[in-house]
This record gives C-alpha cells, structure tokens and sequence, in this order.
C-alpha cells in the first residue's frame, strides 16, 4: 500500500515486488518454488506447452511436491491434474504479461507445484512474487 497520510492506494503485488522467475521442465509431478512463513505466492505470468495429450493444474500444498493439503491456486483450476487444464499434443497456454497477478495461493507458506497427468514433457515458466 502507498499512502500519503490521508489516501491509501493498494498496488497489485506483481507491481509492487520484485519479480522471481522459474523455468518449467518436467515429466512427473514437480515443485516449482518453495513457500515462505506467514507469505503467499502471487503468480504474475504463466506458459505452458505440452509434448503430448496431458492434463496439468498448478497447485499448492505442503510436503513434498505439495503431497499434503493440495489444492487448487485460485484462478487456475482444481487441486489434481485431471481438474486443471487439459491440452491436446503440442497444446498450452500463456496467461498474463508479469505486470499484474493472474492468480494466487489461498493459505500462507505453501509450496507451488505443477501436476501434470502423464509422463510426456511439460515446459514453460512463470514470473511470481511473494508477499
């Protein structure tokens, strides 16, 4: 939030925070960026590509590879592969340009996965923050 003492103006935390970047590379279940105590994850930017007919969700959730507590990140689906998105062979997506947040963890210190259906190649990248 900026202030000047008698207006307050909310900024989205993609604009507001430095913006951290991971790329995307998997065949199985993966997680992308480890959570922080008492923060959430903001995703900025998504894209996404698959080799071959796959579903993928971006989930959050503890333990290893958000395993425990697994759910949906709001604004990209539910909480398995098959609930999120399903693309065809060669299919994806691409959300958001980084300047404003596209989605977000719903509870504090999670994890963020990526789950996907099968074993073919997901790639791709985000641009997240944390606040």
């Amino acid at each position: 939030k900026i202030t000047d003492g008698a207006n307050t103006l909310v900024i989205d935390p993609c604009k507001g925070q430095t913006k951290l970047y991971v790329s995307i590379n998997q065949t199985a279940n993966t997680q992308l960026v480890s959570g922080t105590a008492s923060k959430k994850i903001y995703v900025c930017s998504i894209h996404v590509v698959v080799a071959v007919a796959t579903n993928v969700a971006l989930v959050e959730g503890t333990g290893s590879v958000c395993a425990t507590g697994t759910a949906g990140v709001s604004g990209f689906g539910g909480a398995t592969a098959a609930t999120g998105w399903n693309f065809a062979a060669n299919g994806g997506i691409s959300l958001g340009s980084g300047d404003a947040a596209v989605g977000a963890e719903a509870a504090s210190a999670d994890n963020l996965c990526l789950f996907n259906s099968g074993s073919g190649q997901v790639s791709g990248g985000i641009s997240y923050v944390v606040q």
